[in-house]
């Protein structure tokens, strides 16, 4: 997918350029999501155990990565689907945040799924980005749980069409 996004760029002064959105490897998530998700912990942390089955996208302009996101088929049997994906790795590099590349990424990973026919994408949520999701449709699951040198989070979910 090709679009003109509207990001900002020195001191703050609005651009127009393509901003790309396609399928990538696994092993070109890690860097961001390091940066972003893990920054404690060592490289090998984000590396998932499903990044073989999972969908990877990444959002470019010029060539540079600024977000990335990943969704594997994982049933939670809180949900009465059979057929679902978790969103895991979420990742917008810090100078492209909160300029509308996430969402673009949410939209193109949900596109990608109802295409595929899959009806449902839940995730755990970080504290910090509830609202984002929110925003984007999600509904939350429950109360606050912990995942150790993390952070809080919630399990949010939404349909894909």
């Amino acid at each position: 997918m090709l679009i003109l996004w509207r990001g900002k760029r020195n001191c703050g002064k609005a651009w127009g350029v393509s901003l790309q959105i396609r399928e990538i490897a696994a092993a070109d998530t890690y860097g961001l999501r390091h940066a972003i998700l893990r920054p404690t912990e060592p490289l090998s942390a984000c590396h998932y155990p499903l990044d073989g089955s999972s969908i990877h996208i990444g959002a470019f302009v010029d060539g540079k990565l600024l977000g990335v996101a990943t969704a594997h088929p994982e049933i939670k049997s809180d949900f009465p689907y059979s057929k679902q994906y978790r969103l895991r790795g979420m990742a917008v590099a810090v100078e492209s945040q909160g300029q509308g590349v996430g969402k673009l990424l949410l939209q193109e990973l949900l596109s990608k799924l109802a295409g595929m026919e899959i009806p449902f994408l839940w995730c755990n949520a970080r504290e910090i980005a509830i609202p984002f999701y929110e925003r984007l449709g999600f509904q939350i699951l429950g109360d606050f749980f912990d995942i150790p040198n993390i952070g809080r989070h919630k399990v949010m979910f939404r349909e894909t069409k």
